[in-house]
């Protein structure tokens, strides 16, 4: 599926504006997917980044919304968590973890549906 910058983000936070009020759904529970078909890890921003770059290692870099900050690296340099982060504490990681509690499941989908657009350079 090819999407534009727009495109992704308006979808991004159309599934998860739906999560955030359906917590315990899964993602692939979305009603939207009878409309658009199923993308990358069900997620619009990484089909996004996959027309842009075909490393999947570097794709995280052209997600059209900007995540959370995490602390500093070894050189004085905030990094970008991402969805997941590095150690598996971003945003989408612990929404997806099972033991996140219900309550918590609805603050970090509108988290994650209220995330930045990324500025293009």
């Amino acid at each position: 599926m090819k999407l534009t910058k727009d495109e992704a983000v308006r979808l991004h936070r159309e599934l998860w504006d739906w999560l955030s009020k359906n917590p315990g759904k899964e993602k692939y529970d979305w009603p939207g997917w009878k409309i658009y078909n199923m993308v990358m890890h069900q997620c619009f921003c990484c089909e996004y980044a996959k027309t842009l770059v075909e490393d999947s290692g570097d794709r995280c870099v052209y997600c059209p919304v900007v995540w959370p900050k995490e602390t500093v690296d070894e050189h004085g340099n905030y990094e970008e968590v991402f969805c997941y982060g590095n150690d598996y504490s971003g945003l989408a990681y612990l929404w997806e973890d099972k033991t996140t509690p219900k309550e918590m499941l609805v603050t970090l989908a509108e988290q994650i549906r209220d995330l930045p657009i990324r500025e293009d350079d």
